[in-house]
C-alpha cells in the first residue's frame, strides 16, 4: 500500500530537482527495500528465515521486534521524508514564482 505513494512521492522529487535532498534518497532506500522479492520472508519472524541470533534467549526477542516493526520503519520513513519533500517542493514552487506588482 506504500508503493504508491513512494513512487508518486519520488517522482516529485526528481521533477523537482531535489534529488539531492536527503529526503528523496530515504524514500528511494525505502522504496528498494519495499521491491525485495518476498518481504514477508524477511519482516515477518515466523517465515523462512531465521536471523542469526533470533533463538538466542537474550537477543531474541530483541531481533523479533526489529523483524516485526520493518513494515512500521518504512511507513514512518515515507511519512517523514514525504513531508519534507513535499515541503522542499513547496518552498522551490515559491521561490520560481515571480511577483506581479498590481496596478
Amino acid at each position: 500500500a506504500l508503493l504508491p505513494a513512494l513512487v508518486g512521492l519520488s517522482y516529485l522529487a526528481w521533477s523537482r530537482g531535489l534529488a539531492r535532498h536527503p529526503a528523496a534518497w530515504v524514500l528511494w532506500a525505502t522504496f528498494a527495500f519495499f521491491c525485495i522479492p518476498r518481504i514477508q520472508e524477511v519482516a515477518l519472524p515466523d517465515h523462512l528465515i531465521v536471523l542469526p541470533g533470533q533463538d538466542d534467549p537474550r537477543f531474541g526477542p530483541v531481533i523479533v521486534l526489529l523483524r516485526s516493526g520493518a513494515l512500521l520503519y518504512g511507513a514512518l520513513a515515507t511519512l517523514i521524508a514525504g513531508g519534507l519533500v513535499l515541503r522542499a517542493a513547496r518552498l522551490s514552487s515559491r521561490a520560481e514564482t515571480p511577483l506581479v506588482a498590481a496596478g
